[in-house]
């Protein structure tokens, strides 16, 4: 009776066909090739720490081993953000909404205001939503620093702040021992009270003495920035484990750069009638030698300089290269593993993969979602820059420059300002802008934040200084010259600009002579 053979269940993804292959070729003899070593990174390891609080080391993993991860977390959070999320007051006095929005744009422009003084909290904003994209969180610390002489620092001077904020990211975060109140809890470095409310964030610090040293910092003091998807959360989840595909993408890329590296490795074959190496490649045959001692094992190749093989086959013998059958190409596959993974983010897929491939209709379709999707990422930053602007300006209302409004209302009723989102359009959403702004649907502050992300009513006041400095030294420099002064403003004021000048200055009975006296008048007091 023939004995049955039992069958070992396979539980891994290894290839024993591929392993196979690799083990039958040589070893190089000392050229630049070697013989491909088969790896999957997909390991237990990892399963466990994709199940347990070390789910942002697989975050942080994957976006190093998939440019496509790496991009979608750092990359998207850029084109969001742009140059930086700008702040403005939308006070109802006039005073208080220029002042504050000049002091806090002043307090922002410095890398002093972050605590390691490596970038300025403009340069911030997107590096805290890539963290909340690949963390799932982020944490920030107000940093003050009192006493008369930093409270005399000027904002002026960009290498110093009074007011900073230092930032700590999720892994930093411990329970230590684990002790709590009556009705509290720790969970993962945050200690809640009965109500689920966070009381403390607990930091480790350097050891000392042997002993671990923690800092706890009131919930005050710390801002806890995340996406909320369910009630009573505590902590914020990475939003790339949420595309369970991404380790089959990586192994799947693994398992085709295996393939291509042993094929590469075989050169090829040649048929000869006996199955011997030919006579013209005897001088570089080699034997195949196997078992522990190494004996002969019969088998003859020609090793080609740098590690390439060629076999010799016998007349009617073939290699095959086995090729799993897939119902879609290489391609196809890596899309669809990662189009889940895309919709978490919130962005159309063919932002991603075929915009390039769409037509116009289509394209300004998908760039309409890509808008609102840029819209939301921001969004998930609003309450830290709502929470920065009430510390710095209410520190600057209370005790600095801004202390003469401190009857002032609604001093923390603010507007967020970004660069414009991309369009297909551009010029037909600018021709419509400038309808908007003749027909008085617009003002040219509206206009001039959209376009240029900064303040409109700063821009708009610059370029008034702006002109009225090139007609002050217009007119200084002609009278250097012995000009007329009407004529050295027509150099510094644009023909249609000159033309609506002349005819309002018709129409009020001004005299340019005069209007160019007074003028250059004001540029010397």
């Amino acid at each position: 009776m023939a004995k049955k053979i039992a069958k070992k269940r396979v539980t891994g993804v290894r290839s024993v066909a591929a392993a196979e292959v690799v083990n039958s070729l040589p070893a190089t003899t000392g050229g630049v090739r070697v013989a491909p070593s088969l790896s999957y990174q997909r390991s237990k390891t990892i399963e466990r720490m994709a199940v347990s609080r070390d789910r942002v080391a697989v975050s942080r993993y994957l976006q190093e081993a998939l440019p496509f991860a790496y991009y979608v977390t750092n990359t998207l959070p850029e084109e969001a953000v742009g140059r930086g999320i700008g702040i403005k007051s939308v006070s109802t006095n006039p005073e208080f909404k220029k002042a504050a929005t000049a002091y806090f744009a002043k307090w922002a422009n410095s890398p002093a205001v972050d605590l390691r003084k490596k970038l300025d909290f403009y340069a911030l904003q997107p590096l805290l939503l890539s963290t909340i994209l690949g963390d799932g969180e982020f944490f920030t610390q107000k940093v003050q620093a009192e006493g008369d002489v930093p409270r005399s620092w000027q904002l002026s001077d960009t290498s110093r702040r009074r007011l900073q904020l230092q930032l700590f990211t999720r892994d930093q975060l411990v329970s230590g021992d684990g002790k709590a109140g009556p009705g509290e809890k720790w969970n993962d470095g945050l200690l809640l009270n009965a109500f689920d409310q966070t009381v403390v964030c607990r930091v480790q610090l350097e050891p000392r003495d042997g002993k671990a040293q923690f800092s706890d910092i009131p919930t005050a003091l710390m801002f806890h920035g995340m996406k909320l998807t369910r009630i009573n959360q505590v902590h914020g989840q990475p939003w790339l484990l949420d595309g369970k595909d991404l380790l089959d993408t990586i192994d799947i890329q693994a398992i085709r750069k295996h393939a291509a590296k042993v094929k590469a490795a075989f050169l090829g074959a040649t048929v000869t009638d006996d199955g011997q190496v030919p006579e013209a490649l005897r001088v570089v045959q080699s034997k195949g030698v196997s078992g522990t001692p190494a004996v002969d094992n019969g088998q003859r190749f020609a090793e080609i300089f740098g590690g390439a093989v060629m076999i010799p086959l016998m007349r009617g013998q073939s290699v095959n290269w086995f090729n799993a059958p897939e119902a879609m190409n290489y391609g196809q596959l890596i899309e669809e593993l990662l189009s889940p993974f895309v919709y978490r983010f919130g962005y159309p897929p063919e932002y991603i993969f075929k915009l390039g491939a769409l037509g116009g209709t289509a394209n300004r379709t998908v760039l309409a979602k890509v808008s609102r999707a840029h819209q939301r990422l921001r969004s998930l930053l609003h309450p830290f820059l709502q929470w920065v602007w009430e510390w710095v300006i209410s520190d600057a209302v209370l005790n600095g420059e801004l202390s003469q409004f401190a009857a002032v209302a609604d001093w923390n009723e603010v507007d967020f300002v970004a660069d414009p989102d991309p369009s297909v359009d551009s010029g037909r959403d600018e021709k419509a802008e400038m309808a908007r702004l003749e027909n008085n649907a617009s003002t040219m502050e509206e206009y001039t934040e959209k376009r240029t992300g900064g303040s409109g009513l700063a821009v708009r006041q610059e370029r008034i200084t702006e002109k009225l400095e090139d007609m002050q030294y217009a007119i200084a420099k002609a009278k250097e010259l012995g000009l007329p002064p009407s004529l050295a403003m027509l150099r510094a004021i644009p023909p249609n600009e000159m033309m609506a000048m002349a005819g309002l200055s018709n129409s009020l009975g001004l005299d340019p002579e005069e209007l160019a006296r007074q003028i250059a008048a004001v540029g010397a007091d």
